[in-house]
């Protein structure tokens, strides 16, 4: 019997099962982990991969806490110092632009972009040292009785005193406990990609807001940038099927050559942005996507 098992080792669900595991706030509890897929270990010259999160420095205490800050090593991580904000309406070099320094708060930086994939690796490395098990497996089915929660799994059973849903947006822990979720689309389409720009991103997070939707330029460490485009799904259909020179230069449109010209280094990857929230919680508790999604 395990007092938790969290399903869904993605960065939310292997964070949580990390700080149980190391009894951060109170007693250390067993703690059992399922996740089919855990990601392998990235080598140090691997190119940095397409998805990444954005850290702050908040989320970095917390992260030190479960003890998965460490294992991320710092040339796979870059700390983002300011952030310029602005509408299309303005220059990006305007007066108008809105900024945030860190050194106005007397603080070494703002936050961190981190990949995905190394995040949800350290995090699974910290459970396991704090004495986890991890069940490479999914779930089958649960059932919810007062004793507690049986979990049926490709591998087997397992027992706990409580579950928590932590795999995602169409999470089976949520409706497998009849927890109905309210979902409404924003009608617009995330697409994310890696460029190089001509000019230097100085450890500086960049964001336009413009008619048709919002572009990002996150900092990378190898001096690159990871792009967030939500824009409205009209426009996304174009952008997705646009060749590659034509896309970058609906890219140097829509950013107004902020850091000058950019050239696409990899493959783009859409998504459709919505808004999910669970109804209640009272059958079990759910975390991170599975509970709550604005993306």
């Amino acid at each position: 019997m395990f007092d938790v098992v969290v399903v869904g080792g993605g960065p939310v669900g292997a964070c949580a099962a990390a700080l149980l595991a190391r009894g951060a706030g109170g007693a250390a509890l067993r703690v059992a982990l399922l996740e089919p897929a855990p990601p392998a270990p990235l080598p140090a010259a691997a190119p940095l991969r397409t998805r990444v999160v954005a850290l702050s420095r908040a989320t970095e205490r917390i992260l030190k806490t479960a003890g998965a800050w460490s294992r991320m090593p710092p040339e796979r991580v870059s700390a983002y110092e300011r952030m310029r904000v602005w509408h299309e309406s303005v220059a990006p070099d305007s007066d108008a632009v809105l900024e945030f320094d860190a050194a106005d708060v007397g603080e070494p930086n703002l936050g961190y972009i981190a990949e995905n994939q190394l995040l949800q690796w350290a995090l699974l490395g910290a459970f396991a040292e704090a004495g986890g098990h991890l069940e490479p497996a999914s779930l089958e089915s649960l059932e919810i009785t007062d004793a507690g929660v049986g979990i049926l799994t490709g591998r087997g059973r397992l027992a706990a005193r409580l579950v928590v849903g932590a795999d995602g947006a169409e999470s089976r822990v949520r409706e497998a406990a009849g927890i109905a979720a309210d979902i409404a689309g924003y009608r617009q389409t995330a697409i994310i990609a890696t460029v190089a720009t001509f000019r230097p991103h100085e450890a500086t997070a960049w964001q336009r807001f413009m008619r048709d939707g919002t572009l990002a330029f996150l900092p990378l460490a190898d001096g690159t940038s990871s792009i967030v485009w939500s824009a409205d799904d009209e426009l996304a259909a174009r952008l997705v099927a646009a060749s590659e020179g034509a896309f970058t230069a609906e890219l140097d449109r829509a950013s107004d050559l902020a850091l000058g010209a950019t050239r696409l280094l990899g493959a783009r990857v859409s998504f459709p942005l919505q808004r999910l929230e669970a109804q209640h919680y009272c059958a079990s508790t759910s975390a991170g996507d599975a509970a709550r999604l604005r993306s």
